[in-house]
């Protein structure tokens, strides 16, 4: 159940995608080339953007070409099982980031060695263990909750764009070290799971840390629609941690909604002042379920979630922190021949979770000529 075609935000906005109502990074990227640039609105109005982070309009600056305002922000983290942890007797990951985990850099190294000791077989042998059976896991390590597709994966190592400034097909380094490391999770190392794993009953039929099967998830801030909350759910006591770091960065990539104006609209400055009301209003982001970017609204959002997973504690500076680490440009940034190029790494993203085996390479090779070939119908 990749996120970017079928996971609860996807399917809620695809219920949104109108001029006068929030749409996110990927959704008006259908539309690139249509939407007004709103400096000449905010030069003239002026309004107040003090409560609202220096880098998520940065974000939305070189992200959007200032087609739009931080409104509704999702930003991404790890959620782990306290009780698994806690069974294994391991400290919980760095809220922090530059914070050790056990004296080490908490980067993907970090984490792949975290995952492999939190992987359980039915003999209670860890993955890291010698007689660990990869055929009768009970229990994994990491699980990037509906963060699958192959744009998400490689922006866990950094932000970059499989597309170069001259419409050519590129496979950043960085992504395909992600791939390399990812694959080798799945297939080698058995810390993560197949898609035949995670489609399975026992493992949340899609829906797989919420199973309570995983230690460690990484999820977005609208995930919290999709865990069963206690005492029902089975994730029964849970904290964030911050991501771990590639090459001394940390990247936490960030799902965004906003409002946008058509270029054609006829009453830019009208349509402005009325989008700006609108994103002051709390109920409305209530309606939307969404995350204020607006650090003055976002009390009742936090209080509302605090409630639903009583007794457990949101780490909200997790959360906040990670709007500082946001991916920009963004993962949902648009490529050439959007939808055809959408449905080949949809391709290579379920290669990647069903066939053991493969040559990464040759498949990194072959993704990217098939992008290329995609991209040149479009010019």
């Amino acid at each position: 159940m990749p996120r970017n075609s079928s996971s609860p935000r996807a399917s809620r906005r695809a219920t949104h995608q109108t001029s006068s109502d929030p749409s996110a990074s990927k959704g008006a990227g259908l539309f690139k080339g249509q939407w007004h640039d709103l400096d000449p609105q905010i030069a003239k109005f002026k309004p107040n953007l003090t409560n609202l982070d220096d880098q998520l309009l940065k974000f939305y600056k070189e992200s959007q070409g200032g087609e739009g305002l931080p409104y509704a922000v999702f930003p991404s983290f790890l959620t782990i099982n306290k009780e698994l942890f806690d069974e294994a007797k391991l400290p919980y990951p760095p809220t922090k980031v530059g914070e050790r985990y056990q004296g080490k850099v908490w980067d993907w190294n970090a984490l792949r060695t975290l995952a492999m000791k939190l992987t359980i077989d039915a003999n209670g042998k860890s993955a890291d263990q010698a007689g660990f059976d990869p055929k009768k896991i009970v229990q994994y390590g990491y699980e990037p909750q509906w963060n699958t597709s192959m744009q998400s994966l490689g922006t866990s190592f950094g932000a970059s764009s499989l597309v170069d400034a001259k419409n050519n097909a590129q496979i950043p380094a960085a992504w395909g070290a992600a791939w390399r490391f990812f694959y080798k999770a799945i297939w080698k190392d058995h810390f993560m799971a197949t898609n035949e794993v995670k489609g399975s009953d026992e493992f949340g039929k899609g829906n797989a840390y919420n199973s309570g099967k995983f230690a460690i998830g990484h999820t977005h801030l609208w995930y919290t629609c999709c865990m069963d909350a206690p005492p029902a759910g089975k994730v029964k006591s849970f904290t964030q941690a911050v991501m771990p770091s590639y090459l001394g960065k940390t990247t936490a990539k960030l799902h965004a909604d906003t409002f946008r104006i058509p270029k054609q609209s006829k009453v830019k400055d009208e349509a402005f002042q009325a989008m700006w009301w609108l994103m002051q209003q709390p109920d409305l982001l209530e309606t939307y379920g969404a995350f204020p970017a607006n650090d003055k609204l976002q009390a009742n959002f936090k209080a509302s979630i605090d409630k639903k997973f009583a007794p457990n504690k949101i780490n909200w500076q997790v959360v906040t922190d990670a709007l500082k680490l946001v991916d920009n440009p963004s993962h949902e940034n648009p490529v050439p021949n959007f939808l055809k190029a959408k449905d080949i790494l949809a391709k290579y993203e379920t290669k990647l979770f069903s066939i053991p085996n493969l040559n990464i390479d040759k498949e990194i090779a072959d993704l990217k000529g098939e992008l290329q070939r995609a991209y040149d119908e479009k010019k």
